[in-house]
């Protein structure tokens, strides 16, 4: 009976484990979309509607002018449709004073189209011409729960009695084993050697883009200047590794919808979360549900006689991905990337369905236990050629 359980439980938590289109463009034709983007974002002063050189209370004015009708012929119209509409209007000409008046980020000026344009340029550029970065991992199982208490508690009261029958002081807590994983602390990997970014080694793994994410599938884009970020990667093992503290930075932040997958496509770039991140696959998934249910399969229970009812079998639920994000980090004058920070945040949901008869030894029927096991994964891509360490490292 111990050796059953052990087989059940370990292969359970297999289950839960998860280590997770654009035409190609040539280097050249890639630096021309991030320089485009970049020109349509940064021309000028931001805020300077009125295009004397300066961002001031009188750029607001010239908007509200605008908005009215009046002067509208010398406004800087993308300047001042800080909504991104496509209508100068008074709510701009507001939102042009409040960042005037340092109410409001400078963000604020900047349409999330903007935004999104030199993310997406900026990311595609990694692949296309081939950056070289430094890999830094961390996997964390935050939560693993599971519902059906009460199956959970008749499988203990029997197993324990069989147990207690045989002699044994030992108690099984089903429970407790199927979270125990929760208990892990974080894993680390660090590639120290430098990596040249292509298609198999770089987020989305097997495609040309990097990023081809919408308005539509974030919750927000956001913008901020002189950004700091600390960049400290460890491992498992060996030597600390000097940390490295980046400052003076402009970054571009994504949150991705939260997006819950009953059904994974079998192009996981029709998803939000495909876009943008390494996600599983569909063959991926139910290829290790496969390789689960054929150990339940292989276990023999001849010896017990005839009758016996032994049927357990695993299968997906659902994933849901939710608050995850991306974030570049560049120099405002040079446009090249320093570190990119990637945080996939999701619950895994796994359908235990047992259905066991073995007489007097354990009738557990038709019961579902359904799993569901919340994991956090960071990647910190950091460019040593666009910010290197003081000393080598």
């Amino acid at each position: 009976m111990k050796k059953i359980l052990s087989v059940f439980l370990s292969a359970l938590m297999i289950a839960s484990l998860f280590v997770l289109p654009a035409s190609a463009l040539t280097p050249e034709e890639s630096q021309s979309a991030v320089d485009a983007a970049y020109n349509a974002m940064f021309d000028g002063v931001a805020g300077d509607v009125n295009g004397d050189g300066a961002f001031t209370v009188t750029d607001a004015r010239a908007a509200l002018l605008s908005s009215a009708g009046l002067d509208k012929d010398t406004v800087n119209k993308t300047k001042a449709d800080t909504d991104g509409d496509g209508v100068i209007t008074a709510i701009d000409a507001r939102t042009i004073l409040r960042a005037a008046a340092k109410l409001e980020s400078i963000d604020v000026l900047y349409t999330p189209q903007m935004k999104l344009d030199l993310f997406n340029a900026l990311l595609n550029n990694i692949k296309y011409s081939g950056e070289k970065y430094r890999k830094f991992k961390t996997d964390e199982t935050v939560s693993v729960t599971h519902d059906n208490q009460a199956a959970i508690d008749d499988f203990n009261k029997q197993m324990n009695n069989l147990m207690k029958i045989a002699g044994s002081d030992e108690t099984i807590d089903l429970g407790k084993e199927l979270t125990s994983s929760s208990d892990n602390a974080p894993s680390y990997s660090y590639s120290s050697r430098d990596i040249t970014a292509a298609i198999n080694n770089y987020p989305v793994s097997g495609q040309e883009f990097a990023s081809i994410i919408g308005l539509g599938d974030i919750v927000s884009i956001d913008y901020a200047e002189n950004q700091t970020y600390k960049f400290a990667p460890k491992r498992n093992y060996g030597n600390p590794i000097e940390p490295l503290t980046m400052t003076g930075l402009d970054a571009l932040t994504i949150t991705v919808k939260d997006e819950k997958l009953t059904n994974i496509p079998a192009d996981t770039t029709k998803t939000a979360h495909g876009k943008c991140f390494d996600i599983p696959s569909k063959e991926e998934i139910m290829s290790g549900y496969a390789d689960i249910n054929e150990q339940f399969k292989s276990l023999d229970f001849s010896s017990l006689g005839e009758g016996y009812i032994f049927d357990v079998n695993a299968g997906f639920n659902s994933i849901n991905y939710h608050t995850s994000s991306i974030t570049i980090y560049f120099k405002h004058d040079t446009k090249e990337v320093c570190l990119i920070s990637y945080e996939l945040n999701y619950d895994l949901s796994v359908a235990v369905h047992m259905n066991i008869d073995m007489g007097i030894f354990l009738s557990f029927k038709n019961q579902t236990i359904n799993i569901t096991d919340s994991e956090k994964q960071t990647i910190a891509y950091y460019f040593p050629a666009h910010y290197p360490y003081p000393t080598s490292n």
